[in-house]
């Protein structure tokens, strides 16, 4: 069975307690989602889906987190729903065989394709910050969705020529505090825009 957009499908039936849906992605065939295993005409590699798979492991442990990893031929995603709420992060582990340029970074994190594609779902956007801390880039932002305000820090890390992290958390702005924690044990060197 083909399955589309897996990982929108994941967090809805992840976050029953919340409508809300983290990101749309481009549409991408999971390739053996079920084993979490890359095969031969996959541009992931099983260090790449380690790492998604270790990514804030200690961080997001399973007590407090329920957790879905998804391998497809040019990604793994990592989503993680934290029990007792609709808060949740995303990591987005994208491999790029012929490397990244700058501009697909500029079109990819633009205004445009936050509010049309990323986060398309939530009913309103705010206005987006921006700062910087050698290769990584966050982005902070609210998101409304059915009346309640969500706020959302967006980690991208281009470390690798290859390869980009994208590492997002979605907390309901009542739950700020509990964010920032989080955001400090993650990034401690860009934990939120000054």
């Amino acid at each position: 069975m083909i399955i589309k957009h897996i990982a929108p499908l994941l967090l809805l039936l992840l976050s029953a307690c919340s409508p809300t849906i983290i990101r749309e992605e481009p549409p991408t065939q999971p390739v053996h989602a079920a084993t979490k295993s890359a095969t031969p005409q996959s541009l992931v590699t099983q260090a790449d889906i380690d790492y998604a798979e270790n990514f804030a492991a200690s961080i997001l442990a399973e007590e407090n987190w329920e957790s879905e990893v998804t391998v497809h031929e040019d990604r793994v995603m990592h989503t993680w729903h934290q029990h007792g709420s609709s808060n949740l992060a995303y990591l987005d582990y994208r491999v790029y065989a012929q490397g990244y340029t700058q501009a697909d970074l500029d079109y990819y994190y633009s205004e445009e394709t936050f509010n049309e594609i990323l986060y398309s779902h939530y009913d309103e956007i705010g206005k987006i910050t921006e700062c910087n801390a050698d290769n990584l880039t966050l982005y902070e932002f609210t998101a409304i969705y059915m009346d309640t305000t969500y706020l959302v820090r967006d980690w991208v890390d281009t470390s690798n020529p290859k390869r980009i992290a994208d590492f997002s958390i979605i907390f309901k702005q009542a739950d700020q505090t509990e964010m920032d924690a989080l955001s400090r044990a993650l990034f401690s060197s860009l934990p939120k825009c000054p």
